[in-house]
């Protein structure tokens, strides 16, 4: 297989991302006991820990998305994990906002993001 081609994700890859996306969902929907929240909490102060777990949170995630983008374009596929990895948590925390055991915060959009490109550039990097 030459380095511009491009496969389509097969139905494992799909599978292995959907996979990826339900175990997102129940570490950060857990324990599904959605309520109208009496007021917005947002919080905005990141923690180191909160930080670095989100970011290896999304690595498979973004590594799977990356599997299923042409070779001949890198830069793209890194883009397109940030984007739909940063839309993907931006989903999840408009959802925590409605958990009252949970809060939300921007940083974890941004570092879920994050993760998600650093796990396609580890795709690219191993698929060199």
């Amino acid at each position: 297989m030459g380095e511009d081609s491009h496969q389509p994700m097969t139905a494992f890859g799909r599978a292995l991302l959907l996979f990826f996306g339900l175990v997102i969902l129940l570490i950060t929907w857990a324990p599904f006991r959605f309520a109208w929240p009496g007021e917005v909490s947002i919080f905005w102060q990141p923690e180191l820990m909160d930080v670095l777990l989100n970011v290896v949170m999304f690595l498979p995630f973004g590594f799977v998305l990356s599997l299923s983008m042409p070779a001949k374009h890198p830069s793209r596929a890194i883009l397109v994990a940030l984007m739909i990895s940063g839309l993907a948590s931006l989903g999840i925390e408009l959802g925590q906002l409605f958990l009252p055991e949970r809060y939300t915060s921007p940083w974890d959009v941004l570092t879920n993001g994050l993760g998600g490109g650093l796990g396609a550039a580890v795709h690219l990097l191993i698929a060199r």
